[in-house]
């Protein structure tokens, strides 16, 4: 009878145990949550602070741009409007047109080819195709659709993101890329 109380009290205590330590863990996991929460908040709080750094870093340059070539935006409209582009004779003479498409299967070959009919082809340096991570890609599509107007893929230049940037993100990579008189 000792030896059977001793056993019943001993498998008490082995609950007991037991469920401290089912509510330590339960306690802990709970815990754990709270700071994947917290860290989750973090992280998204600096993403979200980095994608303002950034922004702010692609808007001061194009600022810088816009302050430092002035004269030269009313020299590009008074140049298009006086037909001066691609005199050659030191006015600007190229065009570089950029295109951003994210996932814009479509339309993006309708408007390459109306680009391309509708401006002078002694104008028309390029048509630079910023491929936004669309998928699928947009330069197989082009190769496909292009069979019959070989002449057009030697004034399209493909710039492919395998990360989604945006349309001004988009149309930074364009510009980056292009090496036209005007954008």
């Amino acid at each position: 009878m000792l030896g059977q109380h001793r056993e019943e009290e001993s498998r008490k205590i082995k609950e007991k145990d037991v469920e401290k330590i089912i509510v330590q863990k339960e306690k802990h996991k709970h815990d754990l949550n709270k700071k994947e929460k917290n860290l989750r908040m973090k992280i998204n709080k600096k993403a979200s602070q980095m994608k303002h750094v950034a922004s702010t870093q692609i808007m001061d340059e194009v600022k810088q741009k816009k302050e430092k070539n002035t004269s030269n935006s009313k020299n590009i409209i008074t140049a298009y409007n006086n037909n001066n582009i691609g005199r050659g004779d030191g006015h600007l003479t190229t065009l570089s047109i950029i295109l951003p498409c994210g996932f814009e299967h479509e339309y993006f070959y309708p408007t390459i080819r109306s680009i391309y009919e509708a401006t002078p082809s002694h104008v028309l340096h390029e048509i630079v195709v910023v491929d936004d991570a669309s998928m699928p890609p947009l330069r197989p599509i082009f190769d496909k659709k292009n069979h019959t107007y070989g002449d057009i893929a030697n004034k399209v230049k493909f710039v492919r993101l395998d990360d989604a940037v945006g349309l001004i993100g988009a149309k930074h990579q364009g510009a980056l890329a292009s090496s036209g008189d005007i954008l």
